[in-house]
């Protein structure tokens, strides 16, 4: 399981508690697939999201929990309904977006569309 955080780099990049944290930006992206998983958190860093990742649904709960997303990107690869399951009650629930890490503008754009929707 991959499990990351990225931002852009600031001057606080050494310690990243520091860093101003924007949950309206903040966007959860979960995917079987390292390579299209790494290229859209790339992709989606370089326009100014914090992106969280993760390779496997098993830390998903934890991760809403610590991030407060604004917004959930499962990709196909992932089993959806299993993460039905994890979002309960006691679990912040972000909208969940069902949507292809490998097509980067158009992932860009839903995500774009639900934030300014929120």
């Amino acid at each position: 399981m991959i499990h990351r955080e990225f931002t852009r780099p600031s001057q606080s990049a050494r310690y990243p508690e520091l860093m101003p944290v924007d949950k309206r930006t903040t966007v959860l992206l979960v995917a079987a697939d390292p390579d299209g998983l790494s290229q859209a958190e790339s992709y989606l860093v370089a326009r100014g999201l914090r992106v969280i990742t993760s390779s496997s649904l098993d830390a998903v709960g934890a991760l809403l929990l610590r991030y407060q997303p604004a917004v959930a990107v499962l990709d196909a690869g992932v089993a959806g309904f299993e993460l039905a399951d994890l979002v309960d009650l006691r679990l912040p629930q972000p909208p969940v977006l069902f949507h292809s890490v490998r097509d980067k503008p158009r992932l860009h754009a839903a995500i774009q569309q639900q934030l300014v929707s929120s």
